[in-house]
C-alpha cells in the first residue's frame, strides 16, 4: 500500500509531478537501454484468412457486481469496446449452477440469467453459454437426463422463445479437472455425455454449434483427446468446435522475468493449432481440418491482469489466434479490467483491434524476435499494421517494406505506451514499465475509451512502399496505410481534459433530496452526512430505481475509499450500499429494496466514509459539503437519479464525464485551451526560473504555486500556462511535455 498524505499540498503535487515525469520519460530510468532495428516485411497481395465477427469476446461471471445492467458507466465502457461474445456464467460456475435458478438458496447477490441478458442487451453483446454438463447444481447431483433436459430448455428459451440466435454453446467447462462439479472420469465418459447434449440441443435448434472441452495435446490429462475423439467417431458425432484454456504464467509472481515468459508464450499458439490439426486429421480425416473450429475460451497473463503487460499479452494472443484461424478468443476476465470508473490498459486494445485494424489478414514478418508484426486489409481498402515492441528497455526503429499494395505517400499512426498513474491501489510503483497501471496514446494519458477518436489525434507519417517508424520500449503501434492517391485527413480532437462541462445539468422535480451535515470540520478523518428522499408525487417510487450521488474531491494519487451506513430509519442499513467512482469523484448510494409511498419519505440515512489508511480528508473542496446545514433541508448539491435519469440536483461543472448516464441532458464539453507543440510563448512561460532550459527546477516552482492563495494574480500570470484560470495538473503536464527543451 502506498501511504497517502493529504495534509500537505506541496508534497501531494510533488508526488504527482514525480509520477508524471516517471511515466512520460521511461527511458530516463531504463537500465542498459539500447536502440535496435527491426525489418518488417509485409506481403499484402494475398489474404490468408479473415477474422470472424465472433472472434473478439470476453468472460463474464455471475459472481461479479458489474455485469447486471445496473452499472450505467460500466455499460457504456463495455459498449465502447465493440465486443460480441460474452461467455457466461463464468468458468467452473457453468458446472456448479443451472441457468434458470442461479440465485437459489438465498444467493440474491448472484447476477441472474435475466440480469445478464439485460446487460448484454445494453452493451450490444451475445451470450456464449456454458452448459452444465456434470449434473451438479446448487450442491445437488442430478442425472444426465435431467441435465440434458435443462440444456435443451435453455436453447429453447434463448433461440425459440426470445429469438436471440445464440450460436456457440459450450458443453461443460474443464471437465477433465477434479475441481469441476460433476467432472468426467475421462475423455470417453465426457464424450458420451457430450453426445447426449449435442443431440437434444440440436433437436431444438439445428443451427447452433456445440463446443467440446479439449486440451492442446493428444496425451494430456490422461489421454483426454484420444479417448474423447475415439468415442465421438464411434458414435458418428463430429464436434462443432473445441475449447482450449491457456494460462502461461499462472500462480507465478509479477516480475520482469515472468513478464518476459508470458509475452514469449504468445508464440505457442501455432503449436497448439498444429497439434489440434494433427488430432482432427488422425481421428476424423484431413477434410475436417478447418471444419471443426477452435475456440480459446479462457486465456490470461495472470497474475498481471491489471497491468500494462496484460494489454501487451492479450493483444498479441488475439493476433496469434486470429492468424492461426481460431473462431473465438475470450480472455479471462472482464471484471478485473474495470474498477469504479477506472479501466485498465487491456480495455483499450479492443477498440483499436476492432476499429483500427482490418479483418483480412495478410503476411507480416519481423527480423527481431522482440518485435511482433501483424497486417490486415480493412473494408475501405486500407492496409493496417500492428507492431509490438516487447522489450521493456530498448527503443526500436522498425524499417517497413510493403509489397502487393500501392500505398499513398502518407498514413496514420497511433503509439500506445505504458505509464503510471497510481489510480489502482493494487499496482506497485514498479520501475518496470510493463508493470505500470495505465497507458498513453499518442501522448494522451488515459483518454476516455468512449471518446478515443475525439480525444486522440493520429500522427500523420510519411509512408510508401518503404518507410521507418520509431517504437519506444513496450509500445504497441497501429499504422493505417491508404491506397495510392488518397491522403489522410487528421481529425480535429477535443482536449483530453474531458471531464470539463459547461452549463452542468440541473433539475428539480417531485422527488428530491434533503441533506444535513454531520461532520462540519474542513479537515476530518471521515465524511459524515445525512439525507432523506422526499416523494411529493402522487405515485410510489421503488428504492431499487434510485441512485443518490454525493460529489467530492479525491485527494492524493490513489482513492481508497471505505463506505458505511451508520443508520437507516426505515430500511435495513445493511441493504444500503455505496460505490466510489474516484476518477469522476462521486459516491453513488443505492438504498436497497422497498418503496417510498406517494407523499412519503425514505426516512433518514446516516452515511460515513473515510480513506482506508485513515488519512485526513479535506472537505472544504467537496462540492456536496455544506457545514452550515444542520437539519434536513432541500439540497441541490446532491443529485438523484431515477433509472439513470437525473431528476433532482445540480451536477458540478468540471467533474462529470459527458454522457455518463443514459437519458441525462448533458452539455457539450467546453475545450480547455491547449498549447501547441510549436508555441514559443508557452515554452518561454514554462521556463519559470529564467535559466533558458525547462528542467526540474521549473517543476519544483510549479509545485510551490499549488499552495498559492486563491486568486493571487502573481501566480496566475506566471504559472497558469494554459490560461484556464487555475494552477493545476494541466500546467504540470505542459512543463513535463517540454522537459529538457532549451528556450
Amino acid at each position: 500500500m502506498i501511504r497517502k498524505n493529504r495534509n500537505s499540498k506541496a508534497l501531494l503535487v510533488m508526488t504527482l509531478v514525480s509520477t508524471m515525469l516517471f511515466s512520460l520519460f521511461p527511458s530516463s530510468i531504463s537500465v542498459n537501454a539500447a536502440t535496435t532495428t527491426a525489418t518488417i516485411n509485409v506481403s499484402a497481395g494475398a489474404v490468408n484468412s479473415t477474422i470472424p465477427d465472433t472472434f473478439y469476446g470476453s468472460n463474464l461471471a455471475a459472481w461479479t457486481g458489474n455485469e447486471d445492467g445496473a452499472n450505467l458507466l460500466k455499460n457504456e465502457f463495455t459498449k465502447a469496446t465493440k465486443r460480441n461474445l460474452f461467455r457466461w456464467p463464468g468458468g467452473s460456475w457453468g458446472d456448479a449452477y443451472i441457468w434458470d435458478d442461479m440465485e437459489v438458496g438465498g444467493n440474491g447477490w448472484i447476477i441472474s440469467y435475466t440480469e445478464c441478458l439485460d446487460y448484454l442487451n445494453k452493451v450490444g453483446g451475445t451470450m456464449q453459454p456454458i452448459v452444465n454438463c456434470g449434473g451438479v447444481w446448487n450442491g445437488v447431483q442430478h442425472t444426465n437426463a435431467e441435465a440434458v433436459a435443462k440444456a435443451a430448455a435453455w436453447v429453447k428459451d434463448m433461440n425459440i422463445t426470445r429469438k436471440l440466435g445464440v450460436k456457440y454453446w459450450e458443453i461443460g467447462n474443464e471437465m477433465y479437472g477434479s475441481w469441476e462439479a460433476g467432472y468426467a472420469s475421462g475423455g470417453k465418459d465426457y464424450a458420451q455425455r457430450y453426445c447426449n447434449f449435442y443431440k437434444a440441443m440440436k433437436a431444438v435448434d439445428p443451427s447452433i454449434k456445440c463446443g467440446a472441452v479439449g486440451v492442446e495435446t493428444e496425451s494430456g490429462w490422461n489421454n483426454w483427446m484420444a479417448t474423447m475423439f475415439t468415442e465421438f467417431k464411434a458414435q458418428g458425432i463430429i464436434p462443432d468446435f473445441i475449447t482450449i484454456h491457456i494460462y502461461p504464467t499462472i500462480n507465478q509472481s509479477v516480475s520482469p522475468a515472468n513478464d518476459a515468459a508470458c509475452l514469449n508464450a504468445v508464440s505457442n499458439v501455432k503449436g497448439y493449432t498444429d497439434s489440434l490439426n494433427a488430432m482432427v486429421s488422425k481421428y476424423f480425416g484431413a477434410s475436417y481440418v478447418g471444419k471443426i473450429e477452435y475456440a480459446m475460451t479462457e486465456f490470461s497473463s495472470t497474475p498481471s491482469d491489471h497491468l500494462y503487460v496484460d494489454a501487451m499479452f492479450n493483444s498479441q494472443f488475439f493476433m496469434e489466434c486470429a492468424k492461426n484461424k481460431w473462431a473465438i478468443a475470450n480472455p479471462w476476465m472482464d471484471d478485473v479490467w474495470y474498477n469504479s470508473g477506472y479501466v485498465t490498459p487491456t480495455y483499450y486494445i479492443y477498440p483499436f483491434l476492432q476499429e483500427k485494424f482490418g479483418r483480412q489478414l495478410v503476411t507480416a514478418t519481423s527480423s527481431d524476435s522482440m518485435v511482433r508484426s501483424y497486417a490486415a486489409k480493412d473494408n475501405d481498402g486500407n492496409l493496417t499494421l500492428f507492431l509490438i515492441n516487447n522489450s521493456p528497455s530498448d527503443t526500436t526503429t522498425a524499417n517497413i517494406n510493403i509489397s502487393g499494395f500501392n500505398s499513398s505517400s502518407s498514413g496514420e499512426k497511433w503509439t500506445i505506451e505504458p505509464t503510471y498513474t497510481g489510480f489502482n491501489s493494487q499496482i506497485p510503483n514498479s520501475s518496470t514499465n510493463q508493470e505500470w497501471d495505465d497507458l498513453k496514446i499518442n501522448g494522451v494519458v488515459h483518454p476516455d475509451i468512449r471518446k478515443l477518436d475525439d480525444q486522440v489525434a493520429s500522427s500523420i507519417i510519411s509512408t510508401g512502399s518503404s518507410f521507418s517508424v520509431n517504437m519506444p520500449s513496450s509500445s504497441m503501434v497501429f499504422i493505417k496505410l491508404l491506397p495510392e492517391g488518397k491522403t489522410p485527413v487528421q481529425k480535429v480532437v477535443s482536449t483530453p481534459a474531458s471531464l470539463v462541462v459547461s452549463n452542468p445539468p440541473s433539475t428539480t422535480g417531485p422527488i428530491k433530496i434533503q441533506y444535513k451535515c454531520n461532520e462540519t470540520g474542513n479537515s476530518s478523518s471521515s465524511v459524515r452526512f445525512s439525507f432523506n428522499v422526499v416523494n411529493t408525487s402522487n405515485k410510489e417510487v421503488s428504492l431499487d430505481d434510485l441512485v443518490v450521488r454525493y460529489w467530492y474531491t479525491r485527494e492524493g494519487p490513489l482513492g481508497w475509499e471505505s463506505f458505511n451506513c451508520d443508520y437507516s430509519e426505515k430500511t435495513p442499513k445493511t441493504s444500503v450500499t455505496g460505490t466510489f467512482y474516484n476518477i469522476y469523484r462521486y459516491l453513488d448510494i443505492r438504498l436497497g429494496s422497498g418503496t417510498i409511498p406517494a407523499g412519503g419519505t425514505s426516512g433518514e440515512f446516516q452515511i460515513r466514509w473515510s480513506y482506508g489508511d485513515s488519512s485526513s480528508i479535506n472537505q472544504a473542496n467537496d462540492y456536496s459539503f455544506t457545514p452550515s446545514i444542520n437539519s434536513l433541508t432541500d439540497y441541490m448539491k446532491m443529485s438523484l437519479y431515477l433509472k439513470g435519469d437525473l431528476i433532482w440536483g445540480t451536477e458540478p461543472a468540471g467533474l462529470r464525464p459527458p454522457k455518463l448516464l443514459s437519458g441525462v441532458n448533458t452539455a457539450t464539453p467546453t475545450p480547455v485551451p491547449t498549447p501547441t507543440s510549436t508555441s514559443t510563448s508557452i515554452v518561454k512561460l514554462a521556463d519559470l526560473n529564467g535559466d533558458k532550459v525547462i528542467n526540474m527546477a521549473d517543476v519544483i516552482l510549479m509545485a510551490s504555486a499549488f499552495n498559492a492563495v486563491s486568486g493571487d494574480e502573481k501566480y496566475k500570470s506566471a504559472y497558469d500556462l494554459n490560461s484556464d484560470g487555475a494552477i493545476n495538473m494541466s500546467d504540470v503536464i505542459i512543463i513535463a511535455a517540454k522537459f529538457n527543451t532549451t528556450v
